[in-house]
């Protein structure tokens, strides 16, 4: 039972194109010939050009644009983070007030309401999402889950200052889709620290998870200065109108973080190897000798000098 195995540093999931070239003619001898090329170049779409080399590149240096833009990057995940959960915080942080309005079932009655979406949420995505990103392309689904998250989170922090007289039900209603915006939002921003960090996710997540816990700061900020308080209604519209101005900026960020290099050049490198792996799957769908396709993903590369790399290792066993 010979195994092929071909040892890949990727960024994300890149695969090798020339690799894919030879599993092409796999019957007429590529299989062979996987074994003395491409091992240690990996190709995006052109396998004329290669990402990484092994050999040449191995020490390379991150210049000093590079650099820039990636501290850019983090500060553009830190407020999309906060954007995440900015209006649902808000509406938690008026809990007092919406007690003397409703009693003290509505404490209980918007935790439960806000925070439910985020398992179902969770789940869809893991299942879906990419589905919907081999269909539509990376940038497109991203683009619109943020526009869905960040429409969500705005109309109901609106409405909550439109009905916030008009009953229990139609508050709950209101922060149901504040709850169902943040959901979406940070399973996308995720996502996208995912293939973005390029061996550096967990700092992503990190930047990420502050930004969404510095909401509450920012909230406590907004009630101090709009001097909105439990038992004076009346700034209560001011209290909203800032919060929807920050989330409105939030948005605007998320934007611009679509637009930045390495998270565009992340999701073209995503968008290559979704593509060259339904290839694979083809392969072995077509080609009864090839039994199995593995891609077995390294999070956390050996060597420190390839910090922003990680290791793949792509294998077809023949039988």
């Amino acid at each position: 039972m010979p195994t092929l195995k071909v040892n890949v540093l990727k960024s994300e999931t890149v695969f090798v194109a020339n690799v894919v070239e030879s599993l092409e003619d796999h019957q007429d001898g590529g299989a062979e010939r996987l074994k003395n090329r491409g091992e240690n170049e990996v190709f995006a779409d052109d396998p004329s050009t290669p990402l990484f080399n092994a050999d040449s590149d191995f020490n390379g240096d991150v210049d000093d644009d590079n650099h820039v833009t990636t501290l850019i990057e983090y500060f553009l995940f830190f407020v999309c983070g906060l954007g995440s959960s900015l209006c649902y915080i808000s509406t938690l942080s008026s809990l007092v007030y919406f007690k003397v309005l409703y009693g003290a079932n509505s404490y209980v009655y918007l935790s439960l309401i806000i925070y439910l979406p985020f398992l179902p949420i969770s789940v869809i995505q893991a299942v879906w999402d990419q589905h919907y990103d081999k269909i539509y392309q990376s940038r497109r689904a991203f683009l619109f889950r943020g526009l869905v998250g960040f429409s969500l989170s705005l109309l109901g922090t609106i409405f909550i200052e439109i009905s916030r007289n008009s009953g229990l039900a139609s508050l709950c209603g209101d922060a149901l889709l504040q709850g169902f915006g943040g959901a979406i939002l940070y399973g996308t921003l995720n996502q996208m620290a995912t293939f973005t960090g390029r061996g550096n996710g967990q700092r992503l997540k990190a930047i990420i998870l502050a930004g969404v816990q510095s909401s509450a700061l920012v909230v406590l900020g907004v009630g101090l200065t709009s001097g909105f308080k439990s038992h004076n209604g009346e700034r209560f519209s001011r209290f909203i109108l800032s919060i929807v101005a920050i989330e409105t900026v939030c948005f605007v960020a998320f934007l611009w973080l679509l637009g930045a290099p390495s998270v565009a050049a992340s999701m073209v490198r995503r968008d290559s190897s979704l593509r060259q792996l339904d290839q694979l799957l083809d392969i072995k769908q077509g080609d009864s000798n090839v039994k199995e396709v593995h891609l077995l993903i390294d999070d956390e590369p050996s060597n420190d000098q390839v910090a922003q790399l990680q290791v793949t290792e792509l294998s077809l066993e023949n039988y």
